[in-house]
């Protein structure tokens, strides 16, 4: 056998790894402190903006961000969202799904619970709607209007139609097999037939970062058709819940629901309006 071949053969047995050997090298080797520094690197920024972080709240909030308080719950949650959302990274997995073992552990577990309950209401509400305008603020820059237009009408099939049947199948099925009374069951349809942006933006805007389907602005036709099916399951889930615990007239439960949307809009369009008045020209600028 000549030397070439001995080098072949060498070179297979070493890369043929299980997908055990490999996690572990990905995180005894790749991500140790003495053979990367680039991790090191990522740990140092982390341990300190960590610190800066709390640093703040402690100035700001006093009591609440000792242990035991309110802010230094959310800051240890937090953490601990992102250091397992970098573990699931380290296997090839989203770093959402860290995050979300997170808040699953943090609420249900006996003593970590201490943690997630201490967390007010007020402020967790807050926050997740913070998370969602944010999340929709992303999708809606990320889109391309001129591309969009062409398929408007695909967008609307992709979105109301789909939301629609699955919230009234479901109803009909909670209907038969749970013996609920219509109205919770289509109440628990909106809130199961809803896309979560959080999933479907993020990964569209990396598909579009690495150029897969922009030619045919297949991201940018999800990340609107999933938008708006969102929506129209928030609107379906108010509508149902003004519906179910309303004492007075059902009648204007059912028309303060499309005036709030068409509030929505009106103020979009203004606003919009009023930033392309103030735009500035680049050109001007540079």
């Amino acid at each position: 056998m000549s030397d070439e071949d001995l080098e072949n053969s060498q070179n297979k047995v070493k890369q043929k790894k299980t997908y055990f050997e490999k996690v572990l090298h990905k995180i005894l080797i790749e991500s140790c402190f003495l053979f990367n520094h680039k991790f090191s690197n990522k740990i140092c920024i982390f341990l300190i903006l960590s610190a800066i972080v709390w640093i703040v709240l402690f100035i700001l909030f006093d009591q609440a961000a000792l242990p035991g308080g309110a802010y230094f719950s959310l800051w240890i949650l937090i953490i601990f969202s992102h250091i397992l959302g970098f573990i699931c990274e380290l296997v090839k997995m989203p770093s959402l799904l860290g995050m979300l073992i997170t808040g699953i552990l943090f609420k249900n577990v006996p003593k970590l619970s201490i943690i997630g309950n201490s967390i007010y209401s007020a402020t967790s509400s807050l926050l997740r709607n913070v998370a969602f305008c944010v999340i929709l603020c992303r999708a809606g820059l990320s889109l391309d209007l001129d591309k969009l237009k062409t398929m408007k009408f695909k967008i609307l099939k992709f979105s109301i139609i789909p939301c629609l049947f699955e919230s009234i199948i479901f109803a009909f099925i909670a209907v038969l097999v749970l013996k609920l009374s219509f109205k919770w069951a289509l109440l628990m349809g909106f809130v199961i037939s809803g896309v979560s942006p959080a999933v479907v933006v993020p990964l569209m805007i990396q598909l579009q970062e690495t150029g897969l389907g922009v030619q045919k602005n297949i991201p940018g036709f999800v990340i609107a058709s999933s938008c708006i099916d969102n929506i129209i399951a928030i609107t379906g889930h108010s509508l149902m819940i003004g519906i179910v615990f309303n004492k007075g007239e059902v009648w204007w439960t059912l028309v303060q629901c499309p005036l709030q949307i068409l509030a929505g809009v009106l103020f979009g369009i203004l606003v919009a309006f009023f930033l392309n008045i103030i735009r500035l020209d680049h050109k001007v600028l540079f």
